[in-house]
């Protein structure tokens, strides 16, 4: 299970490099929307690891 989660965070960093090029590549001029995807991709990645926290302590441990 580890690692399928780990590959799944992957993506989610790769989506947030995406949305990175093209608010430079189309709103260059609006530093607002650059701003906006920083602090989105932060929070995201802030809850995704407090989920993957809070999932992880409530499996239980086979073996």
């Amino acid at each position: 299970m580890r690692g399928r989660n780990a590959s799944w965070c992957v993506g989610q960093r790769a989506k947030l490099s995406a949305a990175f090029v093209v608010a430079v590549q189309n709103f260059s001029d609006d530093g607002d929307v650059l701003a906006f995807v920083i602090v989105a991709g932060l929070v995201g990645l802030i809850v995704l690891m407090a989920t993957a926290a809070e999932v992880g302590r409530r499996q239980v441990p086979t073996g």
